[in-house]
Order: structure tokens, then C-alpha cells, then sequence
């Protein structure tokens, strides 16, 4: 039978790779959606709230400290290893990681000043002593993005979905382990905890690429100031994006309260169910767009992107029609009565993960071309956006103005990546 009739494609399908890594993300999503429900059920909003405000903070300082190098390393090494340049990929990889490991040090010692300082926890509603323990968490985010990205870089994108997931299941068997004790965590643990299982992630990544890195020839000469230059623009990209989460949480948590808070924390934690559909499709075409790019073959590269568009919009139906229909159920019988709060912002957000999905991944089309400073002017509108719905909307109507903000500010970037992406490709 010709595998352009039905039961090849359905064949071809069940045996692609691409499928495992779907599944890989669909279980990483699982995990870590039943961790916030334990988390959730264990020690209640507000403490949800000081570990999502520390967490959320220390992520940010991390993507900073990464310099937009993840996405370099990704596009640099994928490239020089399609057209047999390993002794550059090598030297790429190498400088690349010890740029990052500096850097993470001189931003955990700010982070930590500013704790010290009382510039942080307090003006944010949060746990001083949650936030000190998040000081670590700058190095283990900044590496954690690293070695997702070595991975992918050197062709092993499943692998990488397998280490992304790591922190998520290992962080769920430890929630396990203190709900069958009926020992609840303190905010400044669940943080502890939080970034622990992101590091051993880390280092398990560097484990794998450094099997990979045997065979690559000896590393060339390489000038570190082109990447770095040209991950400016990708890590101002990055902080916006993140930026864009934090400032939500943070100024519900500054204006309405720590419990409330957690509650929109929670409503995010459900719709990054939505966001891993399109981080696996990005992650998965990333390195190969990369290499069609390179050798100038864009249809190939537009068919990675449609393919992607469809299998995550097609994947994200059902959770999108029970978000919308059903939050109140979804936020009580998981998370429990004191989250329900947060109903209306559920089913607000769910349509602007419809546009996250749908879209496709843009950025990643946008990316992988070199275009870094349109995704920069992209996201900086966006966030903008954000800021100004906010700042308007939030006073007036707490959990369900943040939820308005955040998707307005989804589907404007969304919509102007597309824009963007076409036009650059093609």
C-alpha cells in the first residue's frame, strides 16, 4: 500500500520521532500541572504565592545571566555541524558555557544584594527568606536553558524533552513523598526543591552532549563577541517574554495579596499546559529550521512550521474547551475551594493560548533567520501592552484585569510574529 494513502500517513506518523517527543512533553505537562496540585493542596494560596513570586523573580535574573546564548548555541552549532565544521561547533559550545557560568555568578550576587537590601521580597509581597533561597536558582535556570539548548543543537531533540521534563517528575515524587508524610512545605522549601531537581536537570544534559562533543574535531579559533552580540537581541527577547509572566504575578501579588497571588499562579500553571505543546514543537523543529535555513531550502522549513501548527492546535482542543467551559470545576476539584477565585481569569486566558497555539512557532521561524532584532521589537510591544493594561486594568479588576493584560499581550505577539515571519522567510 503507497504511504500517500491514509493508513501510510497514519503509519508514517506513529513512527515518527516527533510523536515520542509530543508524548515525552505531554507527560512533562502532566507532571508538573498534578505537582502544582499537590503543592496547591499541601500548603494552600499564599504560600503558592511566596514560592511563585521567588521562583518567578529568580527565573527572570537567570534568563539574564544566559545572555540570549541558549538560542545562539542552538543556531550556531545545529548550522556548523550540518555543513561539517565540528572543530567550530566544539569551540562555539566552549565558549558559549563558560560565558554563561560567569555571568551566573555576577547576577546571583546582584540578585542576592538586592535581597539583602529589602528591594525585592517585601515591595512584592513576598518571603524574604523564599527569595534567598531562589539565589541559586539564577545559576540552575541559566544552565538549565543551556544544556537544553546544547542538546538540540547537537541533533537530540528528543533527549532534550526527556531532561526538560527531569525537574517536573522528580519534583511530583517529591511532593508525593510529603503528601503520604502529611508534612507540608514551607514557601522557602517548595523553592529549595524547585530549582534542586532544575540543576540535577542540568547536569544531566551536559552529561549527554559531552558523549556527542567525542566525536566533534578539536575546537578553532573562535571570537566570542559576534555571539554575543548577536544574542543580545534574543536575550532582551527572553527577559521580555519572562517579564511578562513575573509582572502579572507580581502586581497581583503587590496590589490584591499573596493569596490571590497563588491563585493566578495556579490559572498559569494550567495554561502552560498550552504553552509546552508549542515549546515542544519549537524545541523539535528548532535545530533542523536552523539547517534548512542554512542551506537555503525555506519550503522545507515552512513545512516543519505547519506541521507543527496543526499538531499543536489539534492537541490543544480539548483542554481549551474545558478551560473555557468548565474553570470554576477545574480550579475546585484540583486545586481546591480557595482557587476558584480565579475562575473567570482561567477561561479569559485559555483564548490567548488558542492564538499561542494556533500561530505556530514564529519566534522559533524568526529566530533560527538571524531576525533576533524583529523579535525583540515584537515582544517589546508586547510587553508594553502588558504593562499598560496592567497597570489600568488590575486595580480595578484584580485576578480577571491581569488575565485580560496577559492575553492581550499574547495575541498581539502572536499575531505580529506571523506578520514578521512570513515576511522574513520565504
Amino acid at each position: 500500500m503507497s504511504d500517500l494513502s491514509p493508513f501510510g500517513r497514519v503509519r508514517r506518523l506513529l513512527a515518527s520521532p516527533a510523536l515520542s517527543a509530543f508524548a515525552v512533553k505531554g507527560g512533562n505537562a502532566a507532571s508538573a500541572f498534578f505537582s502544582a496540585v499537590l503543592l496547591a493542596r499541601l500548603a494552600g494560596a499564599e504560600v503558592v504565592g511566596s514560592y511563585a513570586l521567588a521562583t518567578a523573580t529568580a527565573t527572570l535574573v537567570g534568563i539574564g545571566a544566559v545572555g540570549g546564548l541558549d538560542q545562539v548555541l542552538v543556531r550556531a552549532v545545529a548550522g556548523d555541524l550540518r555543513v561539517g565544521l565540528s572543530g567550530r561547533a566544539r569551540a562555539t559550545f566552549n565558549r558559549i558555557v563558560a560565558a554563561v557560568a560567569r555571568n551566573s555568578l555576577v547576577f546571583g550576587l546582584l540578585f542576592l544584594g538586592l535581597i539583602l537590601a529589602g528591594l525585592v521580597a517585601e515591595p512584592l509581597g513576598g518571603e524574604r527568606i523564599a527569595f534567598l533561597a531562589a539565589v541559586p536558582g539564577v545559576a540552575a535556570a541559566a544552565h538549565f536553558r543551556l544544556g537544553l539548548g546544547a542538546l538540540r543543537a547537537a541533533g537530540r531533540p528528543l533527549s532534550a524533552q526527556l531532561v526538560e521534563a527531569l525537574p517536573s517528575v522528580l519534583l511530583l515524587a517529591i511532593l508525593a513523598g510529603l503528601w503520604a508524610a502529611r508534612s507540608p512545605p514551607t514557601a522557602t522549601l517548595a523553592v529549595l526543591l524547585f530549582y534542586g531537581t532544575w540543576m540535577v536537570a542540568a547536569l544531566a544534559a551536559f552529561a549527554l552532549v559531552s558523549r556527542e562533543r567525542r566525536q566533534w574535531a578539536a575546537p578553532v579559533p573562535v571570537d566570542l563577541r559576534p555571539l554575543q552580540r548577536a544574542g543580545l537581541p534574543l536575550l532582551a527577547a527572553g527577559l521580555l517574554q519572562a517579564f511578562v509572566d513575573w509582572f502579572a504575578l507580581a502586581a497581583v501579588g503587590r496590589e490584591v495579596g499573596a493569596a490571590e497571588a497563588g491563585a493566578f499562579r495556579v490559572v498559569v500553571q494550567i495554561t502552560l499546559l498550552f504553552g509546552m505543546l508549542v515549546a515542544v514543537a519549537e524545541g523539535w523543529i528548532a535545530a533542523n529550521v536552523a539547517s534548512d535555513i542554512r542551506i537555503r531550502d525555506v519550503r522545507a522549513a515552512w513545512r516543519r512550521h505547519r506541521r507543527a501548527a496543526w499538531t499543536t492546535t489539534l492537541l490543544a482542543s480539548p483542554l481549551l474547551a474545558a478551560t473555557v467551559l468548565a474553570p470554576e470545576w477545574i480550579l475546585g476539584t484540583f486545586f481546591g475551594p480557595e482557587f476558584t477565585v480565579a475562575a473567570t481569569a482561567l477561561a479569559i486566558m485559555s483564548f490567548g493560548q488558542l492564538a499561542n497555539v494556533a500561530f505556530g512557532p514564529n519566534g522559533t521561524m524568526l529566530t533560527m533567520n538571524g531576525n533576533g532584532t524583529q523579535v525583540l521589537l515584537i515582544t517589546t510591544a508586547s510587553t508594553v501592552m502588558l504593562v499598560l493594561l496592567a497597570l489600568v486594568l488590575i486595580p480595578r479588576l484584580g485576578l480577571e484585569g491581569a488575565a485580560a493584560a496577559y492575553t492581550g499581550a499574547i495575541v498581539l505577539r502572536k499575531l505580529l510574529m506571523a506578520i514578521a515571519a512570513r515576511r522574513a522567510i520565504r
